[in-house]
């Protein structure tokens, strides 16, 4: 009686060790995917900053070139 009680105990605790293991594991690959997360979405706005850096010049430059085409062919008409 003793040693089916202490067999059945022993039984449980090893259900909740292996219930436990699985848990951790799934912990570590949860924050493993929550870390790759948080890599992707810094990568995400660094790569939106440098967009950003690059499309203003540009901008600022078209925009430029536009206005000097209009003026040149405002002038080109009046000589």
């Amino acid at each position: 009686m003793v040693n089916t009680l202490l067999e059945e105990q022993k039984e449980e605790l090893f259900r909740q060790k292996e219930e436990l293991q699985s848990t951790l594991e799934n912990l570590h690959k949860t924050q493993e995917q929550l870390i790759e997360a948080e890599k992707m979405a810094a990568l995400g706005g660094l790569v939106a900053g440098v967009a950003h850096e690059i499309n203003t010049p540009v901008g600022i430059g078209i925009t430029a070139i536009s206005s000097l085409m209009d003026d040149v062919e405002k002038n080109g008409r009046t000589f």
